[in-house]
């Protein structure tokens, strides 16, 4: 009944953030119009540091623990007023997680616990509102939205060598909530640099093909790189 109720919350959460970002999105538009200035953008490229784990929500079993992951990718930003505006792009990660499960055993036999690293490569596209303070050459930008992400590859290793991809097993499509805080640092009138924190939560299932448990993927993201600006 929990985890019913559970996913009926998580549900809620996850459409009704749509139309709130839509919402905000909308504003931020209405609001350039009004100030009839041009949407001012800019394109990066960059790499991050992270650590990714699994919030394990319902069920005894599978426990998991998290590790570290590198990876790096482009970003685009439009700002449509001096305050608000649009981050995306597409980033690339590799990602490790171990997978901690009783192996299978009668009532006799005494329980073994088997560990299982699974490596993923994972590409996500965010789309975040930005909301922006602070002087041209140093700016400031608080990010919140959303986070679209697909695995497309994992292989699972067990203690004994054998490996296994298990893709097919996973949620393809990711679906999660993000925020955070970025900095933009002007070099020249067109170039700068960008660092930024992000923390993202999804609301998806990792796991597609088991029923009797319910795990989602959060990580914690700082990012760094170089910018071009067009304006």
């Amino acid at each position: 009944m929990n985890n019913k109720s559970n996913n009926i919350s998580f549900r809620f959460l996850k459409f009704s953030l749509i139309p709130a970002l839509f919402l905000l999105i909308c504003f931020s538009l209405y609001a350039a119009e009004k100030q009839e200035k041009k949407p001012r953008t800019c394109f990066g490229i960059g790499g991050s540091f992270s650590h990714y784990d699994v919030h394990h929500k319902y069920g005894e079993y599978p426990e998991w623990d998290g590790d570290f992951a590198y990876g790096g990718g482009i970003i685009f930003e439009s700002m449509l007023t001096d305050t608000f505006g649009i981050h995306s792009g597409i980033w690339y990660s590799r990602m490790e997680l171990t997978l901690i499960s009783p192996e299978d055993h009668s009532e006799e036999e005494e329980e073994v616990i088997v560990k299982q690293k699974i490596e993923s490569d994972i590409l996500t596209i965010p789309l975040y509102l930005i909301t922006s303070f602070g002087p041209r050459s140093f700016t400031f930008n608080l990010l919140t939205g959303l986070n679209l992400s697909t695995f497309i590859n994992s292989q699972m290793s067990s203690e004994e060598g054998k490996s296994e991809n298990i893709k097919k097993y996973l949620g393809t499509l990711q679906f999660g909530i993000g925020g955070g805080l970025e900095i933009i640092m002007r070099a020249t009138r067109f170039t700068g640099f960008f660092v930024s924190g992000i923390a993202e939560y999804y609301l998806t299932d990792l796991v597609s093909e088991v029923t009797d448990t319910t795990d989602s993927l959060f990580d914690f993201q700082v990012r760094a790189g170089f910018l071009l600006f067009t304006f």
